[in-house]
């Protein structure tokens, strides 16, 4: 008996029955019953035939009859599911196969999901039934199940989610070690935006604090104010003696000098925006890398005139 519950592990007996019940969903709903899946399979199909990410422009990612696409929204899921396909392409061109090879790629965001669920529980509750029972009720919620089995980028979501609900858990009963902070870094994404490139860092809230970042450290001191933010951006590194020509701008209308429209990040009037425009002009070019904004619309979609 002992031998046997060595053998049979509770623990592997939970990941394996997870295992089995997404497989089934995964195994037996045909292409396209799942939610717009046949859109989401664009992405990594795209990925997979041509080696590079979407814009979200291209023809082969369109949704048909709407014109969006998936493409535009986070595609981490869909690059994973992609490269993938692109590896097994050579060995075959069945598309049922290639879409088994994507969908199982959620599979195994519902398993990862399954151990920290479990490894939540054994943080909250002392008792072992009470434990299995949470895992349990989670795990095989039908329609948790069914989010892993499909091409989608929901089940990536969930598995973050009960990623970073362990950490906080862990990282609070155990005074936040370093391996707890580091699975956090995820909770705060800086990015940087300079003359159209940018560049994005990861970041917890505390190494954040700790780290200089300019006129923008005040985003990390506590509120997140957006007069202040605003207020960093417009008006940090200004030369000495460019800043004293600025200040003697003013609004003939309202009075609004610049001065005062840097510090409230908000104008007097609607002719502010005329006699303040060329003084920020430069700066919105240097954080956006262009002056005017041209949206997402796909480029093949037609106007609202022509539809």
């Amino acid at each position: 008996m002992e031998k046997l519950k060595k053998i049979v592990h509770p623990h592997l007996l939970f990941f394996v029955a997870v295992l089995f019940s997404i497989l089934t969903f995964t195994l037996l709903q045909p292409f396209g019953d799942p939610p717009d899946e046949v859109n989401r399979f664009k992405v990594a199909q795209f990925i997979c035939n041509y080696g590079k990410l979407p814009t979200g422009e291209e023809f082969e990612v369109a949704i048909g009859g709407y014109g969006g696409s998936y493409a535009f929204q986070p595609i981490l899921p869909y690059m994973i599911q992609g490269m993938l396909m692109r590896l097994l392409s050579p060995f075959t061109t069945d598309n049922l196969t290639l879409l088994l090879c994507a969908r199982l790629v959620n599979v195994l965001f519902g398993v990862i999901m399954a151990v920290y669920v479990r490894k939540l529980a054994s943080l909250l509750f002392s008792d072992e039934i009470t434990g299995w029972l949470f895992c349990l009720l989670i795990m095989f919620l039908p329609q948790n199940l069914f989010l892993h089995s499909y091409v989608n980028t929901d089940s990536m979501a969930s598995m973050a989610g009960a990623i970073i609900l362990y950490a906080s858990v862990s990282g609070w009963k155990s005074h936040w070690r370093f391996s707890d902070c580091i699975t956090l870094c995820i909770g705060i994404i800086c990015t940087e935006v300079i003359n159209g490139v940018r560049t994005e860092h990861n970041f917890c809230a505390q190494c954040a604090k700790e780290l200089d970042f300019g006129q923008y450290s005040a985003i990390f001191d506590g509120e997140f104010p957006l007069a202040q933010l605003l207020s960093g951006l417009l008006g940090g590194e200004v030369p000495v003696q460019k800043k004293g020509r600025l200040q003697q701008v003013t609004c003939p209308t309202c009075g609004t000098t610049y001065e005062e429209f840097v510090n409230n990040s908000c104008f007097g009037c609607a002719d502010c925006y005329g006699v303040f425009d060329l003084l920020i002009h430069d700066n919105i070019r240097q954080l956006q890398g262009n002056d005017s904004h041209k949206g997402k619309r796909p480029a093949y979609q037609g106007t609202l005139d022509e539809l």
